[in-house]
Order: structure tokens, then C-alpha cells, then sequence
């Protein structure tokens, strides 16, 4: 109960950062790592982006996906993972009281399901957390018909425990972050 009041507090600081991140300039400047040039970041709204979640994390994730998308001005359809399906659809009952009909959909169903979605050139972009295997195919597709796409794939969570730290200490540390949520932390 403690990981899901924390995921939920968390989902809500998410959706509070982008609703108010819009109110920021848009443009901001950055040097060139390798030249004297200069980058402009601007944002801007792209149209429907498709996001396919994992099990893990079932609000966290998906409105960490979502919050951007939505703060820009695009369409969402999500597809969680079969086992979030319940969870998913609870996120959507609670956007869609907040927002225009229609700009956050929730398509259930199997890993199949996200299929059509990485390919119908409806979908501008693709934001995928999974696996490394199942996250380069759904590059390649989204790339090869010129979706922009973003995947989070295969994390290990490494530990570095330096010289003089509190062994007892980083052991707990390590231990809860390996069996917290189900070893999915």
C-alpha cells in the first residue's frame, strides 16, 4: 500500500509540473557541445502519440508519458499492458473529466493489440517502455514510416557503492531497490 500511495503522489506531481511548465518561455537557447553554435529547444505539439506501457508503474508511467503530450496540445492513446487494463482504465476516466472529448483513449487488449498502433500513419508518435527486443522493433517500424519515437528499454538498475559509504546502509538501500515493486524498481 505504501508503493501505491507513492506511485499515485508521484503521478500527481507529474501532471502538476507539465500543467505548469506551458506557462514557461518557449525557445531557450543552449551552446553547441561542439562548436560555437547555438540550439533553440522549442516545443510544439506533434498530433496523436500512441503510448505503450508496461505492468509496472501502471499510473506513473503512463501519465509520465502523458502529462508532455497533453501539456503540448496532442492526442493520446494509451495501451498498457493486459495487466494494467483496470488501472489504465481508471487514469482515463479521471483525464477524461478534465479534458476535450476524445484526447486521451485507451485501447486494451495483448501485445498484439500495440501493433497497429506502432504502424497506422494516424499515430505521429510512439513513446514505448518495455523490453530491449520488443523496443527495437517498435523503432524500427515507427522510424521506417517517419514517426518520431522514444523507447525506455531494459534498465538493470546498477549500484555503485564507493570507498567509506555506510555498507550497512547501501546494502539496505540496494536490497529494497532490487525487491521494492516487485523487483521491477
Amino acid at each position: 500500500m505504501v508503493e501505491a500511495r507513492g506511485e499515485v503522489t508521484r503521478a500527481v506531481s507529474i501532471l502538476r509540473y507539465y500543467a505548469q511548465i506551458v506557462l514557461a518561455p518557449d525557445g531557450e537557447t543552449y551552446p553547441a557541445a561542439r562548436s560555437a553554435e547555438w540550439l533553440i529547444a522549442r516545443r510544439y505539439p506533434v498530433g496523436v502519440c500512441a503510448l505503450l506501457t508496461p505492468w509496472n508503474f501502471p499510473v506513473a508511467i503512463p501519465l509520465w508519458k502523458a502529462a508532455p503530450a497533453l501539456a503540448y496540445g496532442n492526442a493520446v492513446v494509451l495501451k498498457p499492458a493486459a495487466e494494467g487494463t483496470a488501472v489504465a482504465q481508471t487514469v482515463a476516466g479521471v483525464m477524461d473529466a478534465h479534458l476535450p472529448e476524445d484526447v486521451f483513449q485507451v485501447v486494451t487488449g495483448d501485445a498484439e493489440t500495440g501493433e497497429p498502433l506502432v504502424d497506422h500513419p494516424g499515430v505521429d508518435a510512439i513513446s514505448f517502455t518495455g523490453s530491449t527486443k520488443v523496443g527495437q522493433i517498435v523503432a524500427q517500424r515507427a522510424v521506417g514510416r517517419g514517426a518520431k519515437v522514444q523507447c525506455e528499454m531494459g534498465g538493470q538498475n546498477p549500484s555503485l557503492v564507493l570507498a567509506g559509504a555506510d555498507l550497512d546502509r547501501a546494502a539496505s538501500i540496494i536490497a529494497h531497490a532490487a525487491m521494492g515493486y516487485a523487483g521491477q524498481k
